[in-house]
């Protein structure tokens, strides 16, 4: 799940002129970029496939910790 998001979400915290992360490491800040380049990288992002992930992954976890099939 973070795999997916963080394709996501690490570019829009450079686009927004926020402080972000590369192997856990600072990058420079950047100018902030225009509103309207912001809301084309929001709407082409997939929520509903990263929510599906982790749901399902915590699903998964708990079908395992319930029924013990192994």
């Amino acid at each position: 799940m973070s795999l997916q998001a963080r394709g996501i979400y690490q570019p829009l915290r450079k686009m927004l002129g926020m402080v972000w992360l590369i192997n856990g490491k600072p990058q420079p800040v950047e100018k902030a970029r225009p509103l309207a380049e912001i809301k084309a990288h929001i709407v082409k992002s997939r929520p509903l496939e990263t929510l599906i992930i982790g749901v399902g992954g915590f699903a998964l976890i708990l079908w395992l910790m319930i029924f013990k099939p192994f």
